[in-house]
């Protein structure tokens, strides 16, 4: 694949676990991914769900803390990017492989360079699932307030400009 754009985050995967404040509640999560999915990877709704319920279903997963939730995340990229690297068996394309897509891309490298951009989506919307769940309540209370401070100075501001 040389000439290739380079692709940026390509086998990215987050190297350690984060310290949760709270539990991820495990079918909390499914239905954020699966919004995430809708939103950007539509096609791929059905593989994540039957992805999640195939590696939940083996660890019956109720919730998530930091450890658990990246080796999680991790399986589930894997068990996806497996599934994917599969699909054209099925289609009947075997045949086709060596067909060019677009310019310079046959069918096998513009399928891998694509379920390889997926993969660093998922990995980043899991990551950021974990990031919510790292943010305490009384955190968030700090940050409204700063906030507000923050708009409060920028209306004293402008009312001193604007009336001198």
């Amino acid at each position: 694949m040389s000439g290739l754009p380079n692709m940026w985050g390509e086998n990215w995967v987050p190297a350690e676990p984060l310290n949760l404040v709270f539990e991820i509640d495990a079918k909390i999560a499914k239905i954020e991914l699966l919004r995430f999915i809708v939103e950007r990877h539509d096609g791929h709704l059905q593989l994540i769900s039957s992805a999640w319920e195939q590696i939940t279903s083996k660890r019956n997963y109720d919730g998530f803390n930091g450890e658990s939730w990246h080796k999680f995340s991790i399986e589930l990229v894997k068990l996806v990017e497996e599934l994917l690297k599969s699909r054209i068996n099925p289609a009947g394309l075997e045949k086709f492989k060596d067909m060019e897509i677009i310019p310079r891309r046959e069918l096998n490298d513009y399928l891998d360079r694509k379920t390889k951009r997926f993969a660093i989506d998922l990995h980043l919307t899991l990551r950021r699932i974990a990031y919510y769940h790292t943010i305490s309540l009384d955190l968030r209370k700090d940050w409204h307030r700063l906030m507000l401070r923050t708009r409060f100075t920028d209306e004293q501001l402008k009312s001193l400009y604007m009336e001198g």
